[in-house]
């Protein structure tokens, strides 16, 4: 993001991540792993993790002449 430190941004996905809470049945429960459901700025995380295991898997599979989709 243009502008932001990436330390800022690091900071903000921190704070996303560890600071989920939920209300279910009248009470409120912190989420302790992963991300919020619906949540676009959760998304985009998930895009980038998979994009960088993507690749790699990529480019582990072109040293052995294997094919990968999705």
């Amino acid at each position: 993001v243009k502008g932001i430190p990436l330390e800022t941004i690091r900071l903000l996905a921190s704070i996303v991540l560890k600071e989920n809470v939920f209300v279910y049945g009248k009470k409120i429960y912190q989420q302790v792993l992963g991300g919020a459901m619906g949540s676009s700025f959760t998304l985009t995380l998930a895009n980038i993790f998979m994009w960088k295991w993507q690749k790699e898997l990529v480019r582990r599979q072109d040293m052995t002449c294997e094919y990968y989709g999705r």
